[in-house]
């Protein structure tokens, strides 16, 4: 067998596996799967290499699993009423994958940071795969400007994130706690230390 074609068909069928245990719904599918030149990896016995990638999937907004998502039911939607989602990941494996242990550690990673298997696992000749998960887009987690490229122009990042569908035309109260730093007389709002926009819905509306 080409060693090029079983090489993608494991990362794929990898990749294809261990998106959708993330993901809430039993709808949930994989439809596309673009993997970034390869790069050669050293510290172990035998040559490994890293390949980044980006897989775009699609959820059912009427499946009642789907319903814990927030505002999914008002996301835009495809032309087959699904709505879209893009992930990175990043796979760690050996170039020769006829030598791969068999044992695939699956990372998801929080907030966003990459995490890959080590040298000691790697001499066991195991494959390591880190999966973005968080929607929530800020710092480490934000989204790159090409995320949607096709074909892609690398590097995408060091980080692992997902793109979502951006709800617009939605209004509503929203409570947050906002504590005042002593001598400040305004603090921007901050998630883990990274500052988010935030405006009201009317710009002519400062109540």
């Amino acid at each position: 067998m080409n060693t090029f074609k079983f090489f993608r068909r494991s990362i794929l069928v990898a990749v294809a596996v261990a998106l959708p245990a993330w993901a809430p719904s039993s709808q949930a599918r994989v439809t596309r799967i673009i993997l970034d030149p390869p790069t050669a990896l050293t510290g172990q016995d035998i040559p490994y290499e890293r390949i980044a990638g980006r897989a775009w999937g699609e959820l059912d907004p009427s499946d009642p699993k789907n319903a814990l998502i927030t505002d999914i039911g008002l996301a835009p939607k495809k032309a087959n009423g699904n709505v879209e989602y893009i992930a990175s990941f990043f796979i760690v494996k050996p170039v020769d994958m006829s030598q791969a242990s068999g044992v695939m550690w699956h990372d998801v990673p929080n907030r966003g940071g990459r995490v890959t298997i080590t040298a000691d696992l790697r001499n066991l000749h195991d494959v390591g795969l880190s999966s973005g998960w968080q929607g929530d887009n800020a710092g480490a987690t934000a989204v790159p400007a090409n995320a949607v490229d096709i074909p892609g122009t690398p590097p995408f990042g060091t980080n692992e994130w997902v793109k979502v569908p951006v709800v617009t035309g939605v209004t509503g109260r929203i409570f947050g706690r906002i504590i005042n730093r002593s001598g400040l007389t305004g603090q921007p709002l901050n998630v883990m230390g990274n500052p988010i926009p935030y405006f009201p819905v009317n710009s002519a509306d400062n109540s």
